[in-house]
């Protein structure tokens, strides 16, 4: 049986950065006088704001995207060899 663990956490980490980009730009564009050299990426997510209801379910969403990926990336190393990397992984994912 093949494994596409390494395909799955691929997957998931270009469409999680596809979306956080696509959130990012949108709430750029609905938070008033946003600008990218004056304002700092978190107030993007400030309570009170419409951008909020945009960008912080999309950072959650990046979150859960880059930790599954993490689980199947380690599952994927794993099957064929224990390396350094995996440690690294590992001891990531519970940081």
């Amino acid at each position: 049986m093949v494994s596409n663990n390494g395909k799955v956490a691929g997957t998931l980490l270009v469409v999680g950065g596809i979306q956080f980009v696509i959130a990012l730009m949108l709430a750029e564009a609905i938070y008033p006088s946003y600008s990218i050299a004056d304002n700092y990426i978190s107030d993007l997510g400030v309570w009170g704001h419409p951008s909020a209801l945009v960008f912080n379910p999309s950072i959650i969403l990046l979150g859960v995207t880059s930790l599954t990926a993490s689980i199947y990336l380690k599952k994927h190393l794993t099957s064929k060899k224990a390396s350094y990397s995996t440690q690294l992984l590992d001891s990531a994912h519970w940081a």
